[in-house]
């Protein structure tokens, strides 16, 4: 394992990107895309798509501010390419749903992306890539327990040395120069909460391995 602070690759990276819609089943796609359109949402031009966000939105933190109370984190696996050497990290990338309705690129820009500074390098687990399991928890609104919001493995993801290739083509990261990349996430179990707490890890059960980070959500008030 490696640390590399937050603040050491928003000082290096060309750019932050958040994939979406990078799920490796097709008629699973489609599938939360009709979900997503019963909520207002329209539907992705096409698919995976490249977000480009501020690299000082990413963060170490334990704790952050965001503007009213509709917001969420996801788990994701982080790609971190430091010009030499691909690096794999966990990160939330934490969405304003309500303006998702209106423009998911706008949704996740406004939103600080909280990560663990820990990284494996990609080439350490890349010949068993597909059996790590992204895992998130949240504190329940409700009676404040624990509760499992979302666990599956990167066999649901396209394959990240696949993503970073289109990413490459559709022009979203110069891979000759550094950058950071969410590498899409998996389904909730349930529904979608707004916890006020998100603990999130990608985990090497070969190895017995995990990284892994958390944090609280301090919602502002929206003054009108």
């Amino acid at each position: 394992m490696i640390q590399i602070p937050a603040q050491e690759i928003c000082e290096s990276v060309d750019r932050v990107i958040v994939a979406g819609w990078t799920g490796r089943n097709a008629k699973a796609i489609d599938a939360h895309i009709e979900e997503l359109a019963l909520l207002g949402v329209d539907p992705p031009s096409r698919t995976p798509l490249f977000y480009q966000v501020d690299s000082r939105s990413v963060s170490n933190s334990d704790n952050i501010s965001v503007l009213g109370e509709k917001t969420s984190g996801e788990v994701e696996p982080v790609v971190f390419f430091d010009g030499t050497q691909l690096y794999l990290g966990v990160g939330s990338d934490h969405t304003d749903r309500d303006l998702e309705v209106t423009s998911v690129a706008h949704s996740k820009a406004v939103c600080p992306k909280p990560m663990s500074e820990t990284f494996w390098l990609l080439d350490s687990v890349i010949e068993r890539i597909d059996q790590l399991e992204l895992r998130s928890w949240i504190t329940n609104p409700s009676d404040g327990d624990q509760m499992l919001y979302q666990t599956g493995s990167l066999v649901q993801i396209k394959p990240l040395l696949e993503l970073l290739q289109i990413a490459d083509t559709e022009n979203a990261i110069n891979p000759k120069k550094p950058f950071l990349m969410f590498c899409g996430t998996i389904p909730v179990q349930n529904e979608l909460v707004f916890a006020r707490h998100f603990h999130f890890g990608i985990f090497d059960d070969v190895a017995n391995q995990s990284i892994e980070h958390g944090y609280t959500i301090t919602p502002l008030e929206i003054v009108k």
